[in-house]
């Protein structure tokens, strides 16, 4: 719980982000922080037990939450590890920190057994598209 803090400021950066990007139908105009129903969401993360972190000298600079697949998530019939969140700081685009945390997430499910780790890709410009998953190889 204690990076819950810093996982909304990285998430506030992504919404000021994709606001100045012209794409504020991903997460709307509010920051997370500022929403109590999202602070939750980022707190149920924590809780869970699912949710990721990495860090540059002490201080977060990405997050990631794996889990089970959310129920608007068409089910598959294997085994699988679902990355539902990955937010990254702003500060950081292109250093590596987004891989990073993909290749942890594919080494933990190979340390389950588990060979099958699937996201959802969620977008909305330019125009609104159903979620899709994608698979990643975690091999």
């Amino acid at each position: 719980m204690e990076d819950v803090p810093a996982v909304l400021v990285l998430y506030d950066q992504a919404v000021e982000w994709l606001v100045a990007s012209g794409r504020s139908g991903q997460w709307g105009t509010e920051l997370w922080s500022e929403k109590p129903e999202l602070t939750e969401r980022v707190r149920r993360f924590a809780r869970s037990g699912g949710m990721r972190v990495a860090e540059n000298e002490g201080d977060v600079v990405g997050a990631m939450w794996l889990g089970p697949a959310p129920q608007f998530i068409p089910a598959v019939e294997e085994p699988e590890l679902f990355l539902s969140a990955l937010v990254i700081d702003r500060r950081c685009a292109g250093l590596g920190v987004g891989q990073a945390l993909l290749d942890h997430a594919r080494a933990e499910a190979l340390e389950r057994g588990i060979s099958l780790l699937r996201l959802c890709l969620l977008y909305t410009s330019p125009s609104p598209r159903d979620p899709k998953t994608t698979r990643m190889p975690s091999s």
